[in-house]
């Protein structure tokens, strides 16, 4: 039994030794001080061992915000021919008379000269955006493809932002100044005051289009949200909800008055304020005189030729260690007849 004690004694001497000899070796120090380190409770100390590669964000992310696109498909499609550069539109010459109880034969023959107008296809590119790799790999949300649908938005925006220009009338047989109560202007950059929309303003526009022999069928109304915001003060006016005409918001559409179907939109065509108004180019420069405008046509009285956006990718750049996209699409548009029937604005009326 003792010598069982002495050996037992004896082996844990040694494991003592043993023990002591490994820890106070300075590799292991150098260890157990690194542990000492990683669980210390100093902010700076766990600061200093985290990779600073490593950013979270939420999956999701605040898109940008575009206006609302759709009213120019409301019009005639000549997309089959937007691969080339001009697209060319026949125009019916006079028109046969007739004549009561004609006592004069034969008949004089007349000849109808047709003749054809045109219209140049544009090409509307979006700039480059790069998404280096270390993007992709550090952020938890898709950034190619939130890029990829800002350019697809820009474009349809800038194309739309074209067509409500370009079908504005130049002629003043086709143009109605607003009457209704002064109100602050609201055309970007503009100042001073603009007599409102008034009922009496709209009934005129129709009957012009009435006067102008266009069918009644396929009318619409584009207008800026500003001034549909007078439209609401109108007793006439009443929405999808009062008509119970819900399949309108599936279109698009946001009311309807006087036969035409309504489309809203943040932004729509500007005019200048000269005697008989020159409409601005989308993307020209604010003045204070400027005067918003809303947009009546019929369907058949506008053109338009779109083509499919494409878009395009550097994958893996060298020099910019990253991909790089833009996109492009081609677009273009009139109006349908050279006498501009079938199309009518209705134009703020500067009052100071």
């Amino acid at each position: 039994m003792k010598t069982r004690q002495i050996l037992k004694g004896l082996m844990l001497t040694l494991f003592a030794v043993f023990a002591i000899a490994v820890f106070a070796s300075p590799e292991v120090a150098q260890y157990m001080a690194d542990i000492h380190v990683l669980g210390s409770a100093d902010p700076n100390v766990c600061t200093a061992m985290a990779s600073p590669l490593v950013i979270t964000f939420a999956k999701d992310i605040q898109e940008n915000l575009y206006p609302d696109n759709e009213f120019y498909k409301q019009s005639r499609d000549d997309s089959a021919w937007v691969d080339g550069k001009t697209v060319r539109l026949p125009q019916a010459g006079a028109v046969s008379r007739s004549q009561k109880n004609r006592n004069v034969l034969p008949a004089q023959v007349k000849k109808r000269d047709d003749t054809a107008e045109e219209y140049d296809i544009d090409e509307f590119t979006t700039d480059p955006i790069l998404i280096q790799d270390t993007e992709e790999m550090q952020l938890s949300y898709a950034k190619r493809q939130s890029v990829l649908t800002d350019h697809i938005n820009t474009l349809n925006t800038d194309i739309s932002d074209n067509y409500s220009q370009i079908w504005m009338p130049t002629l003043a047989t086709n143009m109605v100044r607003t009457t209704g109560a002064t109100l602050a202007a609201t055309a970007p950059g503009a100042t001073g005051t603009r007599k409102g929309v008034a009922d009496a303003d709209l009934i005129a526009a129709v009957t012009l289009m009435d006067r102008m022999e266009i069918k009644a069928e396929n009318r619409f109304m584009g207008i800026p949200t500003d001034l549909y915001a007078q439209l609401l003060s109108l007793d006439k006016f009443v929405d999808y909800q009062k008509r119970g005409l819900v399949d309108l918001v599936s279109k698009g559409w946001i009311g309807e008055i006087y036969n035409c179907k309504i489309y809203k939109r943040s932004r729509f065509a500007i005019y200048d304020n000269t005697a008989t108004p020159v409409k601005k180019a989308y993307d020209a420069a604010a003045a204070t005189t400027d005067n918003q405008a809303i947009l009546l046509w019929q369907k058949d009285a506008v053109r338009r030729a779109e083509g499919k956006i494409k878009v395009f990718e550097k994958i893996d750049d060298p020099s910019y260690y990253g991909s790089i996209f833009s996109a492009l699409v081609n677009s273009g548009g009139r109006l349908a007849r050279t006498d501009q029937k079938g199309v009518v604005s209705i134009i703020q009326t500067l009052v100071s």
